[in-house]
């Protein structure tokens, strides 16, 4: 059982039935009611096996079958070559910091299985690409962050239904996910620039060619872990991630930080 963060609906699916056989059936929950699903792709998930990908925009799930995202309608293979034994009772988590998700594996029935994995797919399977900026780098104490403004020129698609569809996403990492910022409908061939500002106050001098964005909180957030203090930024196709091809190509980024200095300071 995971939450499904994107879609806002709780999943159950797989687990063991009353005569301890496997099962392969999907449930989900708005908050109302369950609804079942039979995807055409059958699965059988293992307990502990299935975590929101933020990045992904979906479940996945990591076990005995292979590695496989749940996107609302079927599992999508997600092209590992790797299969974690059921045996090993793998416990799948993502870890925000490092934008990636990691099987734990151990257990009595599979005691030479005690070993961590860490899910880092090709290109053309999760095409994202990220970028952090370090606010430590500018070697500044106790300044107030006014504004962030990210520059991505970017051109990106993805196959959906196996027709290709041109566009790309801007994201920013927000402590709990990955937030859309702006996104544009320009394939890899052809590069366009999205550019985002990050707001603190509406003091701020205007950016040519930036969408404004004013949050206070978010731009407080991105920098909040002092000498360590990074914020994180990610683009991939609009037309989503782990089909059977996406592209993303990116010509130039940069991050701009205004601050102001302390009284004093």
């Amino acid at each position: 059982m995971a939450h499904d963060v994107g879609r806002g609906v709780t999943v159950v699916a797989g687990g063991l039935g009353a005569d301890f056989g496997e099962r392969d059936d999907l449930w989900e929950y708005n908050g109302d009611t369950w609804t079942q699903h039979t995807p055409s792709t059958s699965v059988s998930v293992e307990p502990g096996t299935l975590v929101y990908d933020p990045l992904r925009a979906a479940l996945l799930y990591a076990g005995g079958d292979g590695t496989w995202a749940w996107d609302g309608t079927d599992w999508v293979d997600q092209g590992s070559t790797a299969v974690l034994d059921a045996a090993s009772s793998p416990s799948v988590v993502f870890d925000a910091a490092m934008g990636a998700a990691f099987a734990v594996r151990g257990s009595e029935r599979c005691p030479f299985c005690e070993d961590v994995w860490l899910l880092s797919s090709d290109g053309d399977v999760r095409p994202g690409q990220r970028f952090e900026a370090s606010f430590a780098a500018a070697e500044v104490e106790h300044a107030a962050v006014r504004s962030v403004t990210i520059r991505w020129t970017v051109g990106a698609s993805g196959t959906p239904g196996g027709v290709v569809e041109g566009g790309a996403e801007l994201l920013v990492w927000d402590g709990f996910g990955w937030a859309l910022l702006d996104a544009h409908a320009s394939g890899e061939d052809a590069p366009e620039t999205l550019c985002v500002r990050l707001v603190a106050d509406e003091g701020v001098p205007p950016e040519p060619s930036c969408t404004d964005r004013v949050d206070p909180e978010l731009v407080a957030g991105l920098f909040q872990h002092g000498e360590d203090a990074t914020a994180a930024f990610a683009v991939r196709p609009t037309a989503g991630v782990g089909m059977d091809r996406a592209i993303v190509k990116t010509d130039d980024v940069s991050v701009t930080v205004r601050y102001r200095m302390p009284e004093g300071g």
